[in-house]
């Protein structure tokens, strides 16, 4: 074999096992009740958020947001939120619209904010807003609301 098909087996390899670390981290941290896999699955997203993950970054807002394996710091969720948008990745930069469009998680309502991140031109995933929308609801992201979460559930499944 020479060098460079080598080469690219090592990379698909190490590849596969970093994506495999991160949806078992996020597993832990998320799926779990047990506070021992909560800190492990931090830990590894973590790791990976100071590496240049954005999308671990957004993933450790959550986990500030609610309080999963460190102390609920809603400051400290948004400024990994704004820093995985920033970044293009566009499930925060439509969780980040709505939540100022409504004045969720602190923010005050802003219909400029909104379009800011709606309009975001560094986009990582093409996804459905309202779709997102509705998931944000359904995970508990914003205070419930189910009136909101139906009008969402209605206008994702028309899009």
């Amino acid at each position: 074999m020479n060098r460079t098909l080598l080469f690219l087996i090592f990379f698909t390899l190490v590849s596969c096992s970093q994506d495999s670390d991160h949806e078992r981290a996020s597993k832990l941290l998320f799926g779990s009740s047990n506070p021992d896999d909560h800190s492990e699955g931090f830990s590894v997203l973590y790791k990976e958020y100071e590496n240049g993950s954005a999308y671990s970054a957004g993933k450790i807002g959550w986990a500030y947001q609610k309080g999963l394996s460190v102390e609920a710091n809603l400051s400290k969720a948004l400024e990994l939120y704004h820093f995985a948008a920033r970044k293009g990745m566009t499930y925060w930069q439509y969780m980040l619209a709505h939540a100022y469009e409504m004045g969720y998680l602190g923010l005050e309502k802003s219909s400029e904010q909104r379009d800011y991140w709606l309009n975001y031109k560094s986009k990582v995933h093409i996804d459905i807003y309202e779709c997102w929308v509705e998931y944000y609801y359904s995970k508990g992201f914003y205070p419930e609301n189910p009136e909101m979460e139906k009008l969402y559930h209605e206008k994702c499944k028309n899009s």
